[in-house]
């Protein structure tokens, strides 16, 4: 962890109107971004949820008709993103890897570093390469080390797709109705984004480092100990406030 992430935050959130602003991109072959916003609403309906897209991405053309939801937008770059969301007061925002950022969303740390800053918890999906851990090229040296944002890869029981050491957990999205599980790193952030989000509801008390925290401790280290996730759950007063998102299925990352 990067020193100069201190527990002193600006702009901590009062815990009466909490919200959430999901990033992604548009494209002909993506629209997981319909699909994760879906999720998070779901999960959490007492969250206001904004969506927003980059508009200008090099290599993707968007598609003209965005996903019916509440609010979508679209923004030119992730600074711009950034500003908006300190000036609207988010509580969290998760951003979604798009395909056209091979090298990761880690190349906009600046930008994360900010946001958190000024109170609001990020959550980045850590590559948008479905590549099985097992490959050589699935390790990546970006993040380089935990950082301001909380790094999601994508998996169930085990992490699943790309690694490296900025990784900090991996999750995946359970199968809901007519919707599959689904392993993919950009499902790992928005299933991390559910729980945080659970945590600073219930814990009225909360900054985002406490929350993250929490997170840490309510994870088992392996899935050797599976049998003893109730048990823990029961211990720290957890418990999911909907049947479909249960809190055993966040596994803390060892690779």
């Amino acid at each position: 962890m990067e020193t100069f992430n201190s527990r002193r935050v600006t702009g901590l959130a009062n815990h009466t109107d909490l919200s959430c602003l999901i990033v992604g991109t548009l494209t002909r072959d993506d629209l997981f971004l319909r699909q994760g916003y879906k999720a998070f609403r779901e999960a959490m309906p007492r969250w206001k949820c904004d969506l927003e897209f980059r508009s200008r991405i090099p290599s993707i053309k968007p598609i003209t008709n965005a996903p019916p939801v509440e609010v979508v937008k679209g923004v030119p770059d992730y600074k711009s993103i950034v500003s908006e969301a300190i000036e609207r007061r988010y509580n969290l925002m998760t951003v979604l890897a798009p395909r056209a950022e091979t090298n990761g969303l880690y190349d906009f740390k600046e930008e994360w570093d900010r946001a958190v800053v000024n109170g609001i918890a990020v959550v980045l999906a850590h590559n948008s390469s479905a590549l099985s851990a097992g490959e050589k090229s699935a390790y990546k040296d970006t993040p380089p080390r935990l950082f301001s944002a909380i790094v999601v890869g994508g998996g169930e029981g085990k992490n699943e797709c790309t690694h490296g050491p900025g990784l900090e957990f991996f999750d995946f999205l359970p199968a809901h109705g007519n919707r599959p599980a689904d392993t993919s790193q950009n499902a790992g952030a928005i299933a991390v984004a559910i729980k945080l989000a659970q945590i600073l509801e219930v814990n009225t008390n909360y900054n985002i480092w406490d929350a993250r925290q929490h997170l840490r401790q309510a994870r088992v280290i392996t899935s050797r100990v599976g049998q003893r996730i109730q048990a823990m759950a029961a211990r720290l007063r957890i418990r999911s406030r909907s049947p479909s998102w249960n809190w055993h299925h966040l596994w803390r990352s060892r690779l």
